[in-house]
């Protein structure tokens, strides 16, 4: 019975040790870099040309109007993110998603998923190799997770194979959902690019980054084709009946099959000027991003032009939809772009759960309506109290907006704080962005303030970084005329005194100041850190909330003393980011500080963490003003958050 045992167990231990497989090379030099978005990968659906498919890491969105709009469709499934999409070539709403060791497909349109990789690993066509394949069939959570996948191809023609491509050979999916390994392509080792050949009736595959060799559809038999010599080859792409391109290190060589009986192959150069780093092919055109540059051409490469885009060295993903001739590239900071002549540009937003959020503000006229300002993503719009959202950046499609501020006096308009690029305004809500005025250009704005009464300016704060010079402006007229005053520091928060229009809290880098709007005249307080916000309790005017980079204090004197909140002590708060009085409750205070989410029952006397505040990065916070329990949150990966239920719980879209 010991002798038993101690055999089993050597048996074990050479099972799971055998099966481990070194890591090479990834499939091509064009890696996807996550913007803060997390966007992975996008895909047209080519059964609806104005249908989109993108995956992210919290899961995937779509737009059924060429990207313009994008709704919440599914969470990644079992929390693995899918880093490819492929349509089904007959299968309407049929995609494959897969990443790295595994692969998924769904039927439904992405809205679920079936994991496919569950027998999808190395082996060998011997005894040892068919007691693994037992063992890991009783104890599949034990079974290796090293097989690198590189590409999966569908067959357009025949009995519809999916056949993938791997660090082990190829495999075949079976009729009863399991993996069988093409014996034949064994000798080819690393299998690293497919592509599908309908009108021969085979695969064209990639091994080892030098040889290449066909696959029988029916048969799935591996003939060898060509060895290229001319440096790695890195992706393989169809563009045409009987010709496909070759992305190697050295540039792009197109490759023809002369002969379909012999398998002969010619190649030659077709752009060999400098490297590549992204491509995308659709029959004769080629659009290839170099290290400088966006290349076109629409003769398979007998003449190049070069396209005026506007971020050549961000491009991770390219797709063409020829049945609209548009042209939609995935960058690494700056979103979806599309373009229908290559010259015109246009953002494809991504959904606002998918951006990083600065600031939520309500409009001064229309309470129902709320906006949220972004990063790189410009603004977006709620007309629902904040249930549904879309995106009014036209004109400000890529820019940083960390504050906003909405006026109804002498017009409705709403103002757009940029980081180095001046304030931005739109009328009307009619979703136009233009720079305000000359004298912001190429300013960072860092405080905004409206007027609230006739006699009161509206104030605007701007860094100059090329003098490096803080300067405070107002304007009587609604912002028509504007003034500079030169302040002795860098302005991040402004508040008004109650009892006189015409004075102001102005928090510094280097402490508070009262300004005095009539004289133009400024004098500090004894209060010297540097301050991030400034707000007033809702029912006691002398009672002021100074957040600072180092947590957060109040006066109760209207200046005359600075105290530590109790917050700090509780928590060691850092930088303080936001700061929200319940309008109905104005001892309930909820405050925004390293991404944390702290709520006070008493004004600020007692605080509590949250429960899921560290769940996600909070950068802002604001309320319903319907609904008393209802709460929003900006995050910085997450979008903006829901609870309906004062702060106990928070929801994201991908929850409704």
């Amino acid at each position: 019975m010991i002798k038993f045992q101690t055999t089993f167990v050597v048996l074990l231990l050479l099972f799971l040790t055998s099966c481990s497989l070194p890591y090479s090379s990834i499939k091509t030099t064009t890696s996807i870099n996550p913007s803060d978005d997390s966007v992975l990968t996008f895909h047209i659906d080519p059964w609806n040309e104005n249908s989109l498919l993108y995956s992210t890491l919290d899961g995937f969105f779509t737009s059924n109007d060429g990207g313009r709009t994008w709704d919440f469709l599914s969470k990644q499934p079992a929390n693995v993110p899918i880093t490819t999409l492929l349509p089904h070539p007959i299968q309407e709403n049929t995609w494959i998603g897969y990443s790295d060791n595994t692969i998924f497909k769904s039927t439904d349109g992405a809205n679920t998923w079936f994991n496919y990789s569950k027998y999808l690993y190395a082996h060998e066509n011997t005894f040892l190799s068919s007691l693994k394949k037992f063992f890991y069939h009783l104890f599949p959570s034990l079974q290796p997770k090293n097989l690198v996948l590189y590409d999966v191809v569908i067959s357009s023609g025949g009995t519809r194979k999916i056949v993938c491509a791997t660090s082990d050979g190829l495999y075949v999916l079976t009729d009863n959902n399991s993996w069988n390994r093409v014996e034949s392509s064994s000798k080819y080792g690393e299998i690293t690019s497919l592509i599908d050949f309908p009108h021969f009736g085979f695969f064209i595959g990639l091994s080892n980054n030098t040889t290449l060799f066909s696959v029988d559809y029916e048969t799935l038999e591996c003939i060898s084709l060509e060895h290229f010599k001319s440096g790695p080859i890195l992706d393989l792409m169809i563009n045409g009946e009987n010709s496909f391109l070759l992305y190697s290190m050295v540039g792009i060589f197109q490759a023809e099959l002369l002969e379909h009986q012999l398998l002969k192959v010619l190649i030659h150069p077709v752009y060999t000027e400098g490297s590549v780093t992204c491509w995308n092919v659709d029959n004769q055109k080629i659009w290839l991003q170099t290290e400088e540059r966006l290349l076109f051409s629409d003769n398979n490469g007998t003449d190049w032009s070069t396209l005026s885009f506007p971020f050549p060295g961000e491009i991770n993903q390219m797709q063409f939809s020829a049945k609209d001739s548009s042209l939609y590239i995935l960058t690494s900071s700056h979103g979806i772009l599309f373009t229908k002549n290559n010259v015109d540009w246009e953002t494809r937003v991504y959904s606002i759960q998918e951006c990083h959020i600065t600031s939520i503000q309500q409009d001064s006229v229309v309470s129902t309506t709320l906006f949220c300002s972004t990063k790189h993503r410009g603004v977006f719009c709620s007309v629902d109290r904040g249930i549904t959202w879309f995106s009014t950046s036209s004109g400000i499609e890529h820019t940083t907006i960390h504050r906003l501020l909405s006026i109804q006096k002498p017009y409705h308009a709403l103002f757009a704080a940029t980081q180095n690029d001046g304030l931005y305004i739109s009328y009307n809500q009619n979703y136009q962005w233009s720079q305000l005025n000359p004298v912001f250009l190429n300013m960072s704005i860092t405080a905004m303030f409206p007027s609230k009464y006739d006699e009161q300016p509206m104030l605007v704060a701007a860094w100059d970084s090329v003098y490096e010079q803080s300067l405070l402006y107002y304007s009587f007229n609604g912002g028509l005329e504007w003034f500079p005053v030169i302040f002795p520091s860098k302005i991040n928060a402004i508040q008004d005194f109650d009892n006189d229009p015409l004075m102001f809290w102005v928090g510094t880098n280097h402490g508070l100041y009262m300004w005095n709007a009539q004289s133009l005249s400024y004098e500090p307080t004894v209060f010297t850190n540097s301050i991030t916000l400034l707000q007033k309790h809702p029912k006691d005017n002398q009672h002021i909330y100074i957040g600072t980079m180092s947590g957060l204090y109040e006066t109760i004197d209207h200046g005359e003393h600075f105290q530590f909140s109790s917050c700090n002590d509780q928590f060691h708060l850092g930088t303080i980011d936001d700061l929200l009085f319940l309008p109905r409750e104005p001892e309930s205070v909820f405050l925004v500080s390293g991404g944390c989410l702290f709520r006070s029952d008493d004004s600020g006397i007692t605080w509590s963490r949250l429960s899921q505040s560290k769940d996600f990065f909070f950068t802002t916070i604001y309320t319903d003003i319907i609904e008393p329990q209802a709460l929003f949150a900006g995050t910085k990966s997450n979008g903006i958050l829901y609870s309906f239920n004062q702060g106990k719980d928070w929801h994201t879209a991908s929850d409704f």
